[in-house]
């Protein structure tokens, strides 16, 4: 009986472990360099020191920073938390939306012609993907107010559309990277909490993990308007997962020791 009362346990422990799942994915995105541009000319940059870096700004500040995203799975909800310095308002940018791809992430990892990057920096740091370099399908995209939209590439705006055309006074910033959408279509409402932005600071979107329908894998991009900084990843759902398989074979155990009958 105590085995078996043990194995349950077991069970039910790495069952809770699979369902609570959670994958932090690292800022170890850059994204195309010769997207820095000034927007006045739409020329290249002047101020090479932009270049070739993670986050293009000051580099007396951290304002527009991203650390990393942590993606979960929370009852019938996928939670996505950036931890980012940024807090919105600077030089004219604002929040970007967060796009999603149940399709996987599939960043381009080649050197195109007119990209300035090495082929390392390319394949360690994706210098070379952007919007229109990429393996990446976008389908979804959630706004500012939580609201998930089903996207193509026609609905989505890149960092030249929504920041550079409003911004004409040699403004730097990395142009080529997706960052709001213009029509789609709406397909649910979630979440999204700013109020926790700034040094240190997070921010959260919650979306109804149904709405997304089938997938085993989940690209996600996320940055502000000027895209000075963004971070992308994949995040392989947990689907049974082995722990769950571990948990399932375990608890059929403990049942069966429970019913065994106990010999005189």
């Amino acid at each position: 009986m105590k085995t078996a009362l043990k194995l349950l346990s077991t069970a039910t422990t790495l069952l809770a472990a699979s369902a609570a799942s959670a994958v932090t994915i690292q800022d170890n995105y850059w994204g195309a360099q010769p997207g820095i541009y000034s927007s006045s000319t739409n020329s290249a940059s002047p101020y090479p020191g932009y270049a070739n870096r993670d986050v293009i700004e000051d580099p007396t500040t951290t304002a527009f920073d991203i650390q990393n995203m942590n993606v979960s799975q929370v009852g019938n909800n996928l939670v996505v938390t950036i931890s980012t310095n940024y807090s919105g308002g600077i030089d004219g940018t604002t929040y970007g939306d967060l796009f999603l791809s149940t399709t996987g992430w599939h960043p381009d990892t080649t050197v195109w012609s007119g990209c300035n990057a090495t082929a390392a920096q390319a394949l360690s740091s994706y210098a070379c993907d952007n919007l229109a370099h990429t393996g990446t399908q976008w389908n979804f995209a959630v706004d500012s107010n939580g609201n998930l939209y089903a996207v193509n590439n026609s609905n989505i705006l890149t960092t030249d559309q929504v920041y550079g055309s409003a911004n004409p006074n040699n403004w730097i910033y990395r142009s080529g990277q997706a960052t709001g959408i213009s029509g789609g279509t709406l397909v649910s409402t979630g979440s999204a909490d700013f109020s926790h932005a700034g040094t240190g600071g997070y921010i959260t979107y919650t979306i109804d993990l149904s709405s997304l329908g089938s997938f085993s894998d989940l690209g996600l991009s996320w940055n502000m308007t000027c895209g000075n900084d963004t971070i992308q990843g994949d995040y392989s759902v947990p689907e049974p997962g082995t722990m769950g398989l571990l948990g399932l074979g375990l608890l059929g155990a403990g049942f069966a020791m429970r019913r065994r009958p106990v010999r005189a």
